[in-house]
C-alpha cells in the first residue's frame, strides 16, 4: 500500500520525543511492505527541501517560536502553499492512503483537502490540537465567524462571488457557502460535528474522551497505544547499592511543562546540603526557555538545559547517564514517552499524580506520584530516591516490567497495520458512517 504521512514535524527536527513516532512508524510500516512518502514541514531547515522520501515545505503558523499571523493576505499565502504542496505530493506519489499525524501549527484546510480529495485518510491523535486548535484556525475563522470585522465580511462575500479560496479550503465543504452555526458570534465552535472524521484512533482514551465531550463526531474512533522500544531502550536498572543523584527531565519546554517547579523545588533539595545534579533536555518556547536559564544563573543550581542534535540515537544513551527521571507536567491528555522510555531504560520515575488518568501510572508500584500544588513533596520523593535504594530499584524494576509488557511494539504495529488496511478496504462503509 502507499501511504502518505502528512505530520507538523518529523526527525531530526523534533522538539521532544513524541515527535519521534511518526518516522519510526513509517520505517517499520515500510519493513512490512509498504511504501512511504512523509510531506512535513520546513522548520529548522531553513528552506524547502526534498529528498523524494521526506518533503520538507510546510509552512507553519504560530508555534515553535513561529509568529502567530491572522493578517488574510499572510494567512492567504501559507493556506495556497500549504494546500498546493499537498496536491502536488498526491499527483508525484497517488497514495492510497492519507495518514494524517499532528496537525498542531499547520492550517486545518490541509484536512478538508484530503477530506475533498477521494483518497481514504486517517487520523493519528496523539496530542489535542482536534479540540483546541480547530475551532480557533484562523483561517476558518475568517470565513465562517461573524466575529469579523466589517471590512473582512465584505472581502469575504467579494471572494466567494470571484470565486476565490477554491484551491486552499476555505469552509468545511470547499466551495460552497459556510456551514451554518460552525462559530457562533466569539469565534467558538458550536457545530464541531461538522468536521469530518470518517476514520481515526485515539493514541490514549483521555482524548478521545475530552474530544467527544466538546461534541467532535469520534465516538467510533480507535485507541491505539503507541509503543515503546524495547530494543533501543532497555537497559538493567541500577543495583540498590549504588549512588542515585543524577536526575533527569525530558519534553516540550513551554510555561505549562513544569520545568520552574521542577527548578525550585530542586533548588530546594540542594540548598540542605544534598549533593544532586539536574539535566533538562528539550526545546519549545525560546521565551520560556531563557526565564529558565537565567532561573538557575541567579539563583546557582546545579542544573543544565540542553537539546538533542539527534534525538534518535542521543535518547538511549542520555537515560542511562542518569539515575532518576522526574516528569513535573500536569497535563495528562496527550501521548507523552518521555517516563515510559526512562521506565524501559530502567529509571525510576517521578510523575505528577495527574497521570494516574492513564491508568497506567500506580503509585509506589511503577513510579512515584506528587502533587504540584504541594511545595516540598517533588522534593521529598527525589530525596527518597537518593536515600532509599532498595524501594528505588524495586520501581525501577517494575516500572521497566509493566512498560514492556503493555507497550510492547509488535502489538502496536500489528494492531496499526490492520486498521490502516481496513481504513482503505472499507472506505465507503466508514464515510457512509458518519454521513449526516
Amino acid at each position: 500500500m502507499r501511504i502518505l504521512i502528512l505530520s507538523n514535524l518529523h526527525p531530526p527536527h523534533v522538539v521532544d520525543p513524541s515527535n519521534l513516532r511518526v518516522e519510526a512508524v513509517g520505517k517499520a510500516l515500510q519493513d512490512r511492505g509498504h511504501q512511504t512518502r512523509v510531506i512535513t514541514s520546513a522548520l529548522g531547515m531553513g528552506k524547502e527541501y526534498d529528498d523524494r522520501k521526506v518533503y520538507r515545505t510546510f509552512k507553519l503558523n504560530g508555534v515553535y517560536d513561529v509568529p502567530l499571523t491572522t493578517d488574510i493576505d499572510e494567512l492567504e499565502e501559507i493556506e495556497q502553499h500549504n494546500n498546493n504542496a499537498l496536491a502536488k505530493i498526491i499527483e508525484d506519489f497517488k497514495p492510497e492512503l492519507i495518514y494524517i499525524w499532528s496537525l498542531h501549527g499547520l492550517g486545518k484546510s490541509l484536512m478538508l483537502y484530503a477530506a475533498e480529495s477521494g483518497i481514504p485518510y486517517t487520523f493519528d491523535i496523539a496530542d489535542p490540537w482536534i479540540r483546541k486548535e480547530l475551532v480557533s484556525d484562523p483561517w476558518l475563522v475568517h470565513w465562517n465567524s461573524s466575529d469579523v470585522s466589517i471590512g473582512a465580511k465584505l472581502f469575504r462575500f467579494g471572494a466567494s462571488l470571484a470565486g476565490s479560496g477554491k484551491k486552499a479550503p476555505k469552509t468545511v465543504t470547499r466551495g460552497k457557502k459556510p456551514v451554518e452555526g460552525l462559530f457562533d458570534e466569539d469565534g467558538n465552535g458550536t457545530n464541531n460535528q461538522a468536521f469530518p472524521f470518517p476514520r481515526l484512533y485515539f493514541c490514549t482514551p483521555t482524548l478521545q474522551r475530552l474530544a467527544m465531550e466538546q461534541d467532535f463526531a469520534v465516538g467510533h474512533a480507535e485507541t491505539i497505544s503507541p509503543a515503546v522500544s524495547a530494543e533501543r531502550f532497555n537497559a538493567e536498572p541500577k543495583a540498590a547499592d549504588q549512588t542515585a543523584s543524577r536526575f533527569l527531565m525530558v519534553g516540550e519546554l513551554n510555561p505549562n511543562c513544569g520545568a520552574d517547579d521542577l527548578l525550585n523545588e530542586f533548588h530546594m533539595l540542594c540548598s540542605q546540603g544534598v549533593n544532586a545534579s539536574l539535566s533538562i533536555y528539550g526545546q519549545g518556547d525560546s521565551d520560556y526557555v531563557a526565564r529558565l536559564r537565567n532561573q538557575i544563573i541567579s539563583k546557582e543550581i546545579k542544573a543544565e538545559i540542553k537539546k538533542f542534535n539527534n534525538p534518535n540515537t542521543e535518547l538511549p544513551k542520555i537515560y542511562r547517564e542518569h539515575d532518576v527521571f522526574v516528569y513535573p507536567s500536569d497535563n495528562a491528555e496527550g501521548w507523552v514517552p518521555g517516563p515510559l522510555q526512562a521506565m524501559a531504560s530502567g529509571l525510576p520515575v517521578i510523575i505528577n499524580r495527574a497521570f494516574e488518568l492513564q491508568d497506567f501510572y500506580v503509585h509506589r508500584q511503577n513510579c512515584l506520584f506528587f502533587d504540584r500544588g504541594d511545595p516540598g513533596l517533588l522534593g521529598g520523593r527525589m530525596l527518597e530516591m537518593i536515600q532509599d535504594g532498595e524501594s528505588r530499584h524495586a520501581l525501577a524494576c517494575n516500572g521497566q516490567s509493566d512498560v514492556l509488557r503493555t507497550y510492547d511494539e509488535a502489538t502496536m504495529l500489528d494492531q496499526l497495520e490492520t486498521f490502516l488496511e481496513q481504513t482503505v478496504a472499507y472506505w465507503p462503509d466508514h464515510l457512509k458512517a458518519v454521513e449526516v
